[in-house]
């Protein structure tokens, strides 16, 4: 069961009939279905907002599974209050991978030329700011679909331009769209859902923007931290079908999950066993009955169940339908075994692996980074981006436009083409590379800027520009050898005449054995790479012997293999993917086996696993940058491409499996760690009780000391009066008046009886003095 919380304005609600926030969310069709007994709801305003933050109260923030903040909620003082004097329990709710949503809320809105102010109660990265539009009306404009992919706009209703404007003019609210636009404070956070780019008058504040305009929905580009805000009332203006949308995918997650069923199934006990676990492990699914195996693979899921309902005729024309549209998707079929002793057998097909959702979520990320600064506008960054994603399949033709117009202001100034990118050699390099791929797609570019400059006249030029520096003795052997490189890896090779072709392979084999004579060891691992990939093209057509090839190969692959650590790494991150593509294009190209399969396998595979295991889960990224998240991504990709792990997905198997050690050696640790534990207080409880029993012994026997103190104490002390008294006593004996003293110490029997008595005090204080000293030492 999910437990989400309704924030509203108790005022707004109690006065106007279409600010009933909580009636709309338990009308709808998905909750009325489920009968409430999948959703409860729970609403909050300014009289009891603060139970939502008191840990102790039972409707503290984290027991919720999402947060639905209808619009202007925060008008409330108190509300608006509550949410910022208590951000960080909103930061631990959403890192909780918890769903929030934040209806357009006017008095958080800023008037245009006021100091930008954020709404102030959202984690800094999801912070965002609200401007108000410049139009006096809010029903002027038009919103647009921007993120037709994004799963809020597709489960499980399809939300088109004409559902959105038939809600903004037919509802109990008024002809509304919205009041303000979005600004946030870090647009690579968030994935641009719905925009107003029809109005005429640009907002002061987006005049500088490269993309002016207006935001106005916008999820985050995280799927676990999942937080979608608007300046829409939708919940006021009755969008229900989106607000449907939203309120699942806040409190589902993503729907990865579905069931799939027949009318009249005897076995759906089977099926309604799995529903329930789901429901009680909070898994986010959809249920369908009864539906053709052609709809079913058109459903947006990536792992469906089937009921043993269906036939195997009807399993295997599912997974051909999803090979034909070339569709990631995991399969599970229930078969019955139809023996004596009826039960199931779980067949599982799939062609996906984890890799395809790194890719995926990268790619996002990749994507979201791109505004405001155009990927720092850099031609190293456009190159590496475009050529991944041409291999791995992922449209960028909509950012070519863009990324061409900023090229421009490098590969022509004051008007002038003059064939390269600054003057400067490297980045002509890349530039020529992102000219061969766009190329492709010229006959999709039909933008002004390319008209302006066509590309296949700038590749041309970039070209020839090339082709005079590995020609210049001005430039190092290394610059020649990237031209080369660039050269070749463009196809440029293929449309020369024969006589300039020699020319430049004579260039290269060149530049190959300056390389080799200077000693192999003195070069960048990027620069081993490129050799390696100099070396296979003109052994390829023929250029260079095999025998000198083999030998090149196996000597820079022994460097490269001496300086690879034992968990993979080449220097870093992005210098272990840089050298793990070169090495896969490599065996891409080497049917002719130019280097041994073991020694490339085993290298690729070490660098590969250091990527995988380096991936930022909740990040979606490496290290938080773009070039490096980008050759890593390719690298991966490009690995599963050139190895087909779908079908075994051994990266997966060995993170279930490091994942199952791991768990093991760390009970065993904490299992040992508690009997060692057990141990050392076993030994303290020893030693307390030794000290306890040397406690009371060390009491006894200064109890001991002290009356024997006492004892001679006062024996000296008698001794001495006694001694005093006799001194001056007088008496007769045998007609002589002596002194009692005197006559008292002439006695030897007294003398001795004395003297033992002394004796025997004094060792009897001597010993037990002795004793109390040792063992209140000990």
């Amino acid at each position: 069961m999910y437990k989400i919380g309704i924030v509203v304005n108790e005022n707004e609600m109690a006065h106007s009939a279409f600010a009933n926030t909580p009636k709309l969310l338990s009308d709808l069709s998905y909750v009325k279905k489920q009968k409430n007994e999948y959703y409860r709801f729970y609403v909050f305003d300014k009289f009891n907002i603060k139970e939502l933050f008191q840990k102790s109260n039972k409707n503290f923030i984290m027991s919720f599974d999402s947060l639905f903040v209808a619009t202007n909620a925060t008008n409330n003082i108190e509300i608006y209050e509550a949410f910022v004097s208590n951000k960080n329990l909103i930061d631990d709710f959403i890192s909780a991978e918890k769903g929030i949503f934040i209806s357009s809320q006017k008095k958080l809105s800023i008037k245009e030329g006021d100091c930008l102010k954020t709404i102030g109660f959202l984690p800094e990265k999801y912070d965002y700011a609200i401007c108000d539009r410049p139009e006096k009306s809010s029903a002027d404009g038009k919103i647009s679909v921007v993120g037709k992919d994004s799963i809020v706009l597709n489960y499980p209703t399809v939300i088109t331009e004409n559902d959105i404007e038939y809600h903004c003019l037919h509802n109990n609210f008024i002809n509304h769209k919205y009041r303000s636009f979005l600004i946030p404070s870090h647009e690579s956070q968030y994935q641009l859902l719905l925009s107003d780019n029809t109005s005429a008058k640009i907002p002061d504040i987006l005049r500088d923007s490269i993309d002016k305009s207006r935001k106005i929905l916008l999820v985050s580009g995280s799927q676990k931290e999942r937080v979608v805000i608007t300046t829409m009332a939708l919940d006021w203006a009755e969008h229900l079908k989106l607000i449907e949308n939203i309120l699942i995918y806040i409190t589902e997650g993503v729907p990865n999950f579905a069931f799939v069923t027949k009318k009249g199934d005897h076995d759906d006990y089977v099926i309604n066993s799995y529903i329930l676990r789901a429901k009680v492990w909070k898994i986010a699914f959809r249920e369908y009955e009864d539906i053709d195996i052609g709809e079913i693979a058109k459903l947006p899921h990536d792992t469906l169940v089937l009921s043993p309902s269906y036939d195997k005729s009807e399993i295997d024309r599912l997974i051909d339908i999803t090979k034909k549209a070339n569709r990631n998707i995991s399969i599970y079929w229930l078969s019955s075994t139809q023996s004596i002793t009826e039960c199931f057998i779980l067949y599982h097909y799939t062609n996906e692996t984890s890799i395809d959702q790194i890719k995926i979520e990268v790619n996002n990320w990749i994507f979201r980074r791109f505004y405001p600064n155009l990927w720092g506008k850099s031609v190293w960054t456009y190159a590496y981006c475009i050529c991944m994603m041409k291999t791995l399949e992922i449209d960028f033709i909509p950012l070519v436009p863009v990324i061409y117009e900023e090229l421009s202001l490098h590969f022509c100034k004051k008007g002038i083409i003059d064939g390269s990118y600054d003057n400067v050699i490297n980045a002509s390099c890349k530039l020529l590379e992102i000219l061969s791929v766009i190329i492709e797609y010229s006959a999709e570019l039909d933008e002004e800027i390319f008209q302006k400059f066509p590309i296949d006249t700038l590749k041309a030029k970039v070209e020839q520009w090339l082709f005079e520096k590995i020609y210049d003795d001005n430039n190092s052997e290394y610059d020649k050898l990237y031209v080369l490189v660039s050269l070749y890896k463009t196809g440029y090779m293929n449309c020369i005449e024969t006589d300039k072709m020699n020319e430049i392979n004579n260039k290269a084999n060149e530049v190959i054995r300056i390389h080799q004579t200077k000693g192999f060891v003195n070069y960048s691992n990027i620069i081993l790479c490129q050799l390696l990939y100099l070396v296979k093209e003109l052994f390829v057509i023929g250029f260079l012997p095999e025998d000198f090839s083999f030998k090149i190969c196996q000597e820079i692959m022994t460097e490269l293999k001496l300086r690879q650590s034992d968990t993979g790494v080449w220097r870093n991150i992005s210098e272990t993917a840089e050298v793990s593509i070169y090495l896969l294009e490599l065996e891409v190209d080497s049917e002719n086996k130019l280097l041994p399969v073991n020694i490339l396998n085993e290298n690729v595979i070490k660098a590969i696993s250091f990527l995988y295991q380096n991936y930022d889960n909740n990040k979606y990224c490496w290290h938080e940058d773009v070039n490096t998240s980008v050759k890593a991504v390719h690298a991966i990709g490009l690995y599963d491409k050139v190895k087909n792990f779908s079908a075994n997905d051994f990266f997966y198997d060995i993170s279930i499996q490091s994942m199952r050690l791991e768990y093991e050696k760390y009970i065993e640790r904490e299992n040992k760690a508690v009997l060692d534990y057990v141990d050392v207080i076993y030994e303290k409880e020893k030693e307390i009780r030794v000290l306890k029993k040397a406690s009371e012994k060390k009491k006894l026997f200064q109890w001991l000391f002290f009356s024997v103190f006492i004892i001679n104490l006062s024996l000296g002390i008698m001794m001495i009066l006694m001694i005093a008294g006799l001194s001056n006593e007088i008496i007769e004996y045998n007609g002589v008046k002596v002194s009692a003293l005197s006559r008292l110490f002439n006695e030897w029997q007294t003398e001795f009886i004395f003297g033992f008595i002394g004796i025997l005090f004094g060792a009897a204080f001597t010993g037990v003095y002795s004793f109390v000293k040792r063992k209140t030492f000990k």
